[in-house]
């Protein structure tokens, strides 16, 4: 899934109806970049809108556990004497770890904007035919990172540390040893120099890239009706980074090989049953044709075989499992000793007892006992039928 990173412009710069963008195919490299109209940005699975670092200020407060619906009243009331604004211009956002937290004592990272602005932002992106699915921050705190950008006339620095995000003139920026500094090719020379260390070049559009990658959706309260529309491309865009992204191509081709290897084991243990079933089919074949070596076709072995053994009985005098009076010394040892049949109906194979009620639970261990003698029985409403069946026990 493609991911469209659209740069929000910043109060008072917009000069043109043009955005600056960055498009990802995977979510983790750079497929294209740059700035054009709004109606020319190319299209995209998703749409993942990037808040300028110097459009937030950041907030660390203690959120007591309320419920969902009063959450937004309770963070302007907390925040209140934080903000520089009246808390109702102001849209807030809380860190994706922070209803978690919410009322047991620990600080929680909020997010807060203009909330005109960003909805006229907002709003420009959709006239366009772009309805943005996520809103994340250029920056985040925490990252004792250093984000240099803008020319050589007009370079800023974006600091995220523990404290939160700040963004200064880089003339009067620093970055403490240890610290990650990231530059725009333009000013990397610059920031080397001003901030004394070792500067990783970066695109702009990669860091917005970076930016879209984190758990952050600015969405929330009155606009989180965009992020849960987003919800199924943020599944099908997670989906797409595990498919296509680098680092996982260890464990994809690891489950790939998972996979094939119960591939090649069903498929070995079926064809193992399938010979197993084909030799067993065989050797009844066998049996049946050495005892019947008249027998001109083998279709059915076991019905063959039990046919014709019950003929050679029958032409001896000797009863078979099909007649009556074997019928009714079976039926009658497993049947209940106090209860007596009003009627019986016979006709080879097949014993209706009338008259006798067994309770549902009782059949089974009749039907087992007669199995094993090639039998089965059922209840009816007014009786019981025997019937005889090799397949269920002998022949």
């Amino acid at each position: 899934m493609s991911s469209l990173i659209v740069v929000l412009s910043a109060p008072g710069s917009r000069t043109s109806a043009d955005h600056s963008y960055a498009l990802t195919h995977d979510g983790q490299s750079l497929a294209d970049h740059g700035t054009v109209a709004t109606s020319q940005l190319p299209a995209a699975t998703e749409v993942v809108a990037v808040v300028p670092a110097q459009c937030l200020s950041w907030h660390h407060p203690v959120i007591p556990k309320v419920p969902a619906n009063r959450l937004n009243e309770v963070l302007q009331g907390t925040l209140e004497e934080h903000l520089l604004d009246d808390p109702d211009t102001l849209h807030l956002a809380l860190a994706p770890d922070a209803k978690a937290a919410l009322g047991s004592g620990a600080p929680v990272w909020v997010a807060a904007c203009d909330k005109a602005w960003l909805r006229t932002e907002l709003e420009a992106l959709e006239a366009a035919g772009l309805r943005v699915s996520r809103i994340v921050p250029e920056l985040v705190p925490g990252l004792n990172q250093a984000w240099v950008y803008g020319t050589s006339q007009s370079a800023w620095c974006a600091l995220s540390d523990a404290q939160g995000v700040a963004v200064l003139p880089l003339a009067a920026a620093s970055a403490p040893g240890g610290w990650t500094v990231c530059a725009e090719p333009a000013v990397a020379a610059l920031a080397e120099q001003t901030l004394g260390a070792k500067v990783a070049i970066r695109q702009a559009a990669q860091q917005w890239v970076t930016a879209a990658q984190t758990d952050w959706n600015l969405a929330q309260f009155e606009l989180a009706s965009a992020g849960r529309k987003g919800a199924s491309q943020r599944w099908l865009h997670g989906w797409q980074v595990f498919a296509l992204a680098p680092q996982w191509r260890a464990l994809r081709w690891g489950l790939a090989g998972l996979v094939a290897v119960h591939l090649v084991a069903v498929n070995g243990l079926a064809w193992s049953e399938r010979t197993a079933l084909n030799e067993k089919r065989a050797e009844l074949k066998k049996i049946y044709q050495n005892s019947f070596p008249q027998a001109r076709a083998v279709l059915d072995p076991v019905a063959q075989m039990t046919r014709d053994v019950s003929a050679l009985q029958q032409s001896v005098g000797q009863l078979t499992y099909r007649d009556l009076e074997v019928m009714l010394t079976y039926t009658a040892a497993v049947l209940p000793t106090a209860k007596t049949p009003s009627a019986v109906e016979f006709r080879p194979g097949e014993l209706k007892v009338r008259g006798i009620e067994v309770a549902p639970g009782e059949l089974p261990a009749m039907d087992a006992r007669l199995r094993e003698a090639g039998y089965q029985i059922t209840g009816q409403a007014d009786g019981l039928v025997v019937s005889f069946n090799p397949t269920k026990g002998r022949l």
